[in-house]
């Protein structure tokens, strides 16, 4: 809960985060904190650790992070030094240039009230001939792998470790760990292993800590891997984390390199605002740059991509302009003139031009940036190019010839791939050209194939392989395929394909989190196994083997063989071990029950799908425009738009369970109007995550036992007296707990031990709770441009913070539970948060009890004030015997009812949802 009223904490989930540009953002925090930038380069030197290397007559960026910031002083020597200012709006603190005079040898930064921060460095000229001599030689070593590891030698990565390694032993650690990143960087690019490349960096990123530039490096590179895997979420963390690094440092390079893709995954994940303000930031600051042509050019075609997919947001701008220039840039007589570094911006035109229905145009463009080879290295691009031509040549109106053709070369890059990612698009591609041709059947075929596709993709892009998890990048088959179905009078099977879908990726989330690779030898070995064969395959694709061709040919298939049986086996292991991540059979989900009305919502691109299901069958209707504006959209439209047509199955229903996905699942259904009032006044609603098989009946009777948990330091002791005292009046024996004292441990035990639990006090999100070092504060009015914010826990997990010493209990410790209560009561600020970008909402903590077994939880979906949460806590606790288990649509209405009868705002009837697996 807030400690604001709740006129201040409500937050409208149709509403972007509102993003300004403050003047200054202070500095609430006494922990006095430095980053450094501009070393030439950095050696370690044994006592002395890690020295830096500069050049004379030029500065140091130095960032002062403290509450007394102002009052930084810095000494060379012990003697004065000579700094300048510099400021980014965006980051509490404030930058210094130190002017490096030669001969320094040590760099001391004071702020009031803290230890002196200390930076050993060293003149280049004071370098001594053996280090020059060092660094030759081991430059000479570096470069030879690097070619090997373009060139895709996979076993270069061997001899890339003794280097580095040699590196670091000859204190050379600048120049070993820019091997060690380039190493993950051509591992994950050329050689198509994001699961090596991830161990790779996972390696370098504690040693990383020393420096703020390679950290930033090193969170882009892995933040690219991540993003590749589909975990948008968690690469817009990890690009956030690397820009503010290179903001903070004031290093152009790297700020283009994180701004940009944090502000493409921003794009990506609806935080429009911040796109757009990212976006213009790093253009400005790229043209600022007048000496960085290359950087400018590969920030415009970054940027473009960003704005073609903000085509619709306020404030976006036309990306052809920006992607033409760049182009021009790299053309002869441009000023860069390297036409072989132009294909992303051929590949950004030719996806703009299919976008704005110019086909011809785009196939153009795909043919010249095939012609360049230094694109075509690349595998990933390699599959893009052909994804696309068969999108153009289906837009053009193509002959069967040209797009058989086209169909084939994408099949054999998937057949040759080892990412099923390939296989998955060829799929989807070949279901669009037989229903262009009006093959149905074949149509349907291929795009539920791609649904198969997911159910190994999914799991194993979990486990660390290749792949990609995002839902939001793969809804092209499924759209289709409910399309189709639709189209040809099965709106059943329509409702089955979303809910199997919705089901798969829920349930990954909630196995995921009880998964434990190294908890088993067997499952251990299985996937060392199920790795060593995917690197065997990739050695025959990838060499240019002197084998006979018959020999190769049937090393190949021996090798995929074996790769195909091992990858099973995993698949096989982690579906028993995780509680099945595929998508389970329609007969084993959740039934509707007689009288019961599954409302299903599901956006097809610009547009919402509404399926019901009820008595009287199913029907189906398009809500056109919803991705597109609804956001702005009033109540009263959305409502109109949502209910329309479903008089007579909400007039005959029980309950209403709302089965929702993706942007669908930030609207408030139960607290829309339906016949001038909210729709939980007259019917009882539930929101359905398909998280679990049907369960047993559930009784009637109220729970024989319950914890109730309650942070004093905001709780006042009257209200958890109260609330309580309610509880205990329905029969219940109440066991009493202050979350302040409470160890995870404990806690665990028992919540493993009552029938019911409810929490007062506040939740939160990694990086939003206040900390010591913080006093408490909020959060600064600044980190509202850092998105992603609280919300889907797939990027932050949600938390109730216990003893200080002792931690929280988390969304993991939750899911890790065997025995959970029935019924949870979360009366705490956004406990059932829900994420727009995430295919079931994310994984609140309420998501987080009935993924571990709970069958009804009542969360917020936003902040709360105080006495709202104590209105309807107090109200929910008392009708708790009522049925909460077996019926927890009708008992959120009841304690509505009677909330609102008291001084409950009718507008906090949007605030809270009851959640059921």
């Amino acid at each position: 809960m807030c400690t604001t009223s709740a006129g201040d904490c409500a937050a409208d989930p149709f509403r972007s985060p509102s993003v300004g540009r403050p003047a200054e953002v202070p500095v609430t925090s006494s922990k006095f904190e430095v980053e450094f930038g501009g070393c030439m380069t950095l050696i370690d030197g044994s006592e002395r650790g890690l020295e830096c290397i500069y050049e004379p007559g030029e500065a140091l960026n130095l960032w002062v992070m403290h509450a007394r910031y102002r009052d930084a002083r810095f000494t060379l020597d012990g003697a004065d030094a000579e700094t300048t200012v510099y400021l980014r709006d965006e980051e509490p603190g404030q930058g210094f240039r130190v002017k490096m005079p030669d001969g320094r040898r040590s760099l001391e930064v004071r702020v009031p009230g803290a230890s002196p921060w200390v930076l050993p460095v060293r003149s280049s000229e004071a370098l001594t001939e053996q280090e020059r001599q060092r660094r030759k030689q081991f430059d000479t070593e570096a470069l030879a792998v690097e070619r090997r590891l373009m060139a895709g030698e996979i076993a270069a990565l061997e001899d890339s470790d003794r280097v580095f390694h040699k590196g670091l032993e000859q204190g050379l650690w600048d120049d070993a760990m820019r091997l060690g990143i380039a190493t993950g960087w051509y591992t994950h690019t050329r050689l198509d292993r994001p699961d090596l490349a991830r161990a790779r960096f996972e390696e370098l990123r504690p040693r990383a800590l020393r420096d703020p530039k390679f950290s930033a490096a090193i969170s882009i590179y892995l933040g690219d891997v991540v993003r590749r895997e589909g975990r948008e979420g968690e690469a817009a963390i990890m690009f956030r984390e690397a820009a503010r690094h290179a903001i903070r440092i004031d290093d152009r390079g790297l700020q283009r390199d994180a701004l940009g893709r944090y502000t493409f995954v921003l794009a990506a994940l609806g935080y429009d605002d911040a796109a757009l303000h990212w976006s213009s930031s790093l253009v400005e600051l790229m043209r600022a740059a007048s000496d960085r042509h290359a950087d400018l050019a590969i920030t415009l075609v970054l940027v473009a991509n960003v704005h073609r997919r903000l085509h619709a947001a306020k404030g976006a701008i036309d990306p052809r302009p920006l992607l033409e220039e760049a182009l021009a840039m790299y053309q002869p007589g441009g000023v860069i003139e390297n036409p072989s570094n132009s294909g992303p911006a051929l590949m950004g035109l030719a996806a703009l031009d299919l976008q704005q229905g110019k086909p011809a145009d785009a196939l153009r463009r795909i043919h010249a940036a095939r012609a360049i080879p230094k694109l075509m290295l690349e595998v990933v691009n390699q599959a893009a190019l052909a994804d696309l031509e068969v999108r153009a040549l289906l837009a053009s109106g193509a002959d069967a010839v040209r797009l058989d053709a086209a169909l084939r070369t994408l099949d054999e890059l998937a057949e040759g791939s080892v990412s099923r990612e390939n296989w998955w698009a060829a799929k989807v591609r070949r279901g669009e050209v037989l229903a262009a041709r009006g093959d149905w059947s074949g149509a349907l075929a291929a795009f539920a194939g791609s649904e198969d596709e997911l159910d190994a993709l999914i799991p194993l892009a979990a486990l660390g392989a290749n792949g990609q998890v995002s839902d939001l990048r793969h809804l092209d088959g499924r759209r289709q395929l409910l399309l189709l179905l639709l189209d040809k009078g099965q709106p059943e099977q329509a409702m089955c394909v979303a809910r199997r879908a919705h089901a798969r990726l829920s349930q990954l989330d909630s196995a995921y989190g009880r998964w434990d690779l190294d908890d088993s030898e067997d499952a251990e070995r299985k996937f060392a196994q199920y790795v060593e064969a995917r690197t065997d395959y990739e050695q025959l694709l990838q060499s240019r083997s002197d084998l006979p061709e018959g020999e190769l040919q049937r090393a190949t298939q021996e090798a995929k063989r074996r790769h195909d049986e091992l990858q099973q086996n995993v698949l096989e292991l982690f579906s028993q071990r995780a509680a099945n991540p595929r998508r389970p059979a329609c007969e084993a989900l959740s039934p509707r029950e007689p009288g019961e009305l599954l409302l299903g919502l599901h956006p097809l691109g610009d547009d919402l799908l509404v399926i019901a299901s009820a008595d009287g069958g199913t029907t189906h209707h398009i809500v056109r425009g919803f991705g597109r504006d609804g956001r702005g959209w009033t109540p009263k439209r959305l409502s109109a738009e949502l209910f329309r047509g479903l008089d007579h199955d909400i007039d005959g229903a029980k309950r209403i369970r709302v089965l929702a996905t993706h942007g669908a699942t930030t609207i408030d259904v139960h607290a829309l109007s339906w016949r001038g009032r909210p729709l939980i006044r007259q019917r009882p609603v539930v929101y359905g995550l398909e998280l679990l098989a049907p369960r047993d009946a559930v009784d009637g009777a109220g729970p024989s036992s319950a914890l109730v948990v309650a942070d004093g330091t905001v709780v006042p002791a009257g209200e958890v007296d109260f609330v309580v005292g309610r509880i205990a009046e329905t029969g219940t024996k109440v066991v009493q707990l202050g979350s302040d004292r409470q160890t995870p441990e404990l806690l665990r035990t028992h919540l493993a031990a009552v029938e019911h639990f409810h929490y007062l006090g506040h939740a939160y999100r990694s990086g939003t709770a206040p900390s010591a070092e913080r006093g408490g504060e909020p959060m600064l009015a600044a980190e509202s441009l850092w998105p992603p914010y609280p919300g889907g826990a797939a990027s932050e997990p949600a938390f109730i913070p216990l003893d200080g010493d002792a931690g929280r209990l988390e969304v993991a410790d939750i899911l890790m539970l065997e025995q959970v209560p029935r019924t949870v009561m979360l009366m705490g600020c956004a406990t059932g948060s829900v994420e727009g970008t995430a295919p079931g909402g994310g994984v609140s903590l309420a998501a987080a009890f009935l993924g571990a077994g709970s069958v009804a939880v009542v969360a917020s979906t936003r902040k709360v004030g105080s006495a709202e949460a104590f209105l309807l806590g107090r109200e929910l606790a008392e009708h708790l015997g009522h049925g909460a288990a077996a019926d927890p649509g009708r008992w959120m209405q009841h304690a509505l009812e009677a909330a609102l009868e008291g001084d409950l705002e009718p507008s906090a009837i949007a605030d809270y949802r009851v959640f059921v697996p």
